[in-house]
């Protein structure tokens, strides 16, 4: 159930980001980060009970502080619907730090399902909580950026913001 949503404009090359507060058995959590193209999108906030409208405001909070720093916050309560293998490699991209990236083989290997690095491509690109589940860190075989479900030039944006861009990627060995 949605608990509450909110917009807000972060200028090119993110736009409009709207986050979903949603209701779990644990309580409310991020549900949704989608990105919108259109300079004059507006959604109302729209919050039921004060736990939801707390949880957006600190997710702004977390948001603004990794666009002025590069790091995100582990903390936040994320509830990311999906299948065991999509929710599997979802917390795996979790564990990849920022300043450091992964191939898409690597995270299948990491998973136990080494032969899956396109099934790993379509989990990233099913992640329904962009930036906290931290996807644009997973890039192809040969270091390149491949794939993103908000767009590869937001893709881009999130590396430089970490510090990554026009940087030798710092891909973790194979079977860690």
């Amino acid at each position: 159930m949605l608990l509450g949503t909110d917009s807000r404009a972060f200028g090119p090359p993110f736009d409009i980001i709207t986050i979903d507060i949603v209701e779990t058995l644990r309580g409310p959590a991020l549900g949704r980060l989608s990105f919108c193209n259109a300079p004059q999108a507006h959604t109302e906030r729209h919050c039921q009970g004060r736990s939801a409208g707390q949880l957006l405001d600190l997710a702004w909070a977390v948001l603004e502080t990794f666009f002025a720093t590069g790091e995100i916050c582990k903390d936040l309560p994320v509830h990311a619907e999906g299948t065991a293998f999509q929710r599997l490699v979802w917390n795996e991209l979790r564990t990849v730090r920022p300043g450091t990236t992964a191939t898409y083989g690597q995270i299948a290997h990491r998973v136990g399902s080494p032969g899956a690095a396109r099934a790993v491509g379509a989990a990233c690109g099913s992640n329904p909580v962009a930036i906290f589940i931290p996807c644009h860190r997973v890039l192809d075989s040969r270091g390149d950026l491949h794939g993103y479900a908000g767009g590869i030039e937001r893709k881009a944006a999130l590396l430089t913001l970490e510090g990554m861009r026009g940087r030798t990627p710092m891909l973790f060995p194979t079977g860690v």
